[in-house]
């Protein structure tokens, strides 16, 4: 053995990201929801707020998903891979995007 993780270890180490996504989107959808009472029911703004609390449960549910499907790899075996694909420019600017972007939102989160 290499020491290195597994594909399925990796997977299952970052299935913090979406649990954590949901519970935000689920907490701004609580948030929508509370304030969308404090205005009268037929006002457009009620509806617009109960629309958007409602596409963000959506979210966070399906990030829910993904976050136990990626969990749940932990002990997937290593399967084979082609290396000159898993080194290739696209692989790279495909990480350098996720790193990115997970920089990105800790910023904006204040991290």
């Amino acid at each position: 053995m290499s020491g290195r993780p597994t594909c399925g270890e990796g997977m299952a180490q970052y299935a913090v990201l979406p649990e954590r996504a949901a519970e935000l989107f689920d907490a701004m959808a609580e948030n929508l929801e509370v304030h969308a009472r404090s205005v009268q029911p037929d006002d457009p703004e009620a509806e617009a707020w109960t629309r958007i609390a409602q596409r963000h449960r959506t979210v966070a549910g399906g990030l829910r998903e993904a976050a136990r499907d990626m969990a749940a790899q932990r002990d997937l075996p290593m399967g084979p891979h082609d290396e000159a694909l898993a080194a290739s420019a696209d692989a790279r600017v495909a990480l350098e995007r996720f790193e990115r972007a997970r920089a990105e939102l800790a910023a904006v989160l204040g991290g």
